[in-house]
């Protein structure tokens, strides 16, 4: 009650910041966005894990948090949100594993190559180097022709693996 009137929630203020909430039990509203996507350790709880139920002064209140950059994180949140449940983006691990499956038929792709000239060589009666540095160049000139990029390769080599037991 105020200046001889109630107060109470007007419909326009959820028409106008579609974000907000309106619970019945706690006579307030919350950002849904920042209720569900915000950060709990926020200093500001107000409208994130407390309802606003300051009337006199909703518009000013609205009008802060709307531009507070944890509002803008949890809005986009909440927005990737609807569109991955959507099908409209994919999810990380969708993601994570297509750029996998690309990267397996790539390698898939190199390793096909080499064995069809190790299969050539053998229709063809062509000895195969046999000498570590011959091999190494042969394997790396086949390498730079597919286009692979050397310097982003890792390897590791064991002979009998005795040094890895234990």
């Amino acid at each position: 009650y105020q200046a001889g009137c109630f107060r109470k929630l007007n419909h326009k203020w959820l028409t106008e910041n579609s974000w907000l909430r309106y619970s019945v039990s706690k006579d307030g509203i919350y950002c849904g966005p920042c209720y569900l996507f915000g950060n709990s350790e926020e200093k500001v709880k107000v409208l994130v894990s407390a309802p606003l139920t300051d009337w006199s002064n909703i518009t000013k209140n609205i009008a802060g948090h709307k531009k507070s950059s944890s509002h803008a994180s949890a809005t986009e949140a909440a927005d990737n949100f609807v569109a991955i449940m959507e099908g409209q983006k994919k999810d990380i691990m969708s993601t994570l594993s297509s750029s996998h499956i690309m990267l397996v038929e790539k390698n898939r792709q190199v390793l096909v190559s080499i064995v069809d000239a190790i299969v050539l060589c053998g229709q063809q009666n062509i000895a195969l180097p046999t000498d570590g540095a011959t091999l190494t160049a042969a394997f790396l000139g086949n390498l730079r022709a597919l286009n692979i990029q050397l310097d982003k390769m890792r390897g590791q080599g064991y002979d009998g693996a005795a040094n890895m037991s234990g």
